[in-house]
């Protein structure tokens, strides 16, 4: 949530579980609020519109049709809105958030009915009851009512996924979307490596390996991948290498794992392995060749890591296998091979 407050976000919401929804509230959720508001530059008055936010939750406002009967809990961090909504979202979770809002944003689409429909006619109660329900999902989702709601354009993320951007590319996005255009950032993944081990070592001045007794955990340092391309997010930019660029493909799939996960292994698994490859773990030579055998499908990937944010080494690339070639943004946009 941090990325979507430095860029710019409106509004946030959050969507849990049903039944998970008691414990975020009472337990996660305060939590997650401090440390937003800590890491940030709060507005000096946070505490004080927290307060103002949350007074219609504890009913200190009079009910009626305009106004809410609730709101989940509502921060307020520099400009952006944050809420924490609870869905029954057993099936999928992207999807049934979407379908919710679509319902707020668009009522009429769920009011249809065929010719041959039977119309029954709803108490003044019943109405009553529902224009409340209908109100109350529209402020929790878009703080304010449907008719009066200021926001344009959503984006969709998951909460493993932080947005980077440049500053400069937002004004572009904002024409591509007055387009109609949809746009899909670019997923790099994560992938534990040798060098995300190193540790300062403030007795020798350097830097010192602090390796895990189990080397089939991370991706060695050898080859090609001891060569990780340092990434500025304001100075470098990384272009689509299009489906082409899948070079996982041409290796076999290695049963019910993820592609990118197939060349690691549990401590468990590596103390199955034969005898021999034991005795060659104090041989690096052998080791890395068994090791490099095993993530043979990054063989034609890249690995990047950025200057900023948490500096994790990454794919070059998504989830998927989809690559992106890193490249100086003075060289010019991206070409369309």
């Amino acid at each position: 949530m941090s990325s979507l407050i430095h860029h710019g976000f409106g509004r946030i919401v959050v969507v849990v579980d049903q039944q998970a929804y008691q414990h975020t509230q009472d337990t996660i959720w305060p939590a997650v609020l401090h440390l937003l508001n800590t890491a940030s530059t709060a507005e000096e008055n946070w505490e004080e519109r927290l307060e103002q936010a949350m007074a219609i939750e504890n009913g200190s406002n009079i009910h009626n049709d305009e106004t809410p009967t609730s709101i989940p809990p509502l921060c307020i961090i520099q400009s952006t809105q944050i809420n924490l909504i609870a869905l029954d979202t057993a099936r999928n979770v992207p999807k049934q958030t979407l379908v919710a809002l679509e319902r707020v944003l668009f009522p009429e689409r769920g009011n249809t009915a065929s010719a041959n429909a039977t119309v029954v006619e709803i108490d003044p109660e019943e109405k009553s009851r529902r224009r409340r329900l209908r109100r109350d999902n529209e402020y929790a989702w878009l703080g304010t009512s449907r008719e009066e709601h200021p926001y344009k354009y959503l984006y969709l993320t998951e909460p493993d996924t932080l947005l980077m951007t440049k500053p400069y590319a937002l004004e572009q996005f904002k024409s591509l979307l007055d387009q109609g255009r949809v746009l899909s950032p670019h997923r790099l993944q994560p992938i534990p490596h040798e060098y995300d081990l190193m540790m300062k070592d403030e007795t020798i001045g350097g830097k010192k390996l602090r390796l895990d007794p189990n080397p089939t955990l991370y991706v060695p340092a050898v080859g090609n991948w001891s060569r990780v391309i340092d990434m500025d997010p304001v100075d470098t930019i990384c272009c689509d290498g299009g489906l082409d660029s899948v070079a996982h493909l041409r290796h076999e799939k290695c049963g019910g794992s993820v592609w990118w996960q197939c060349g690691f292994g549990t401590r468990a698994t590596f103390d199955k392995r034969n005898a021999t490859f034991r005795h060659q773990l104090n041989n690096a030579t052998l080791r890395n060749q068994e090791l490099v055998h095993g993530h043979r499908r990054f063989l034609d990937y890249q690995f990047v890591r950025f200057r900023e944010g948490s500096r994790i080494i990454h794919l070059a690339g998504g989830g998927h296998g989809r690559q992106c070639r890193p490249q100086a943004a003075v060289d010019g946009p991206c070409r369309k091979d």
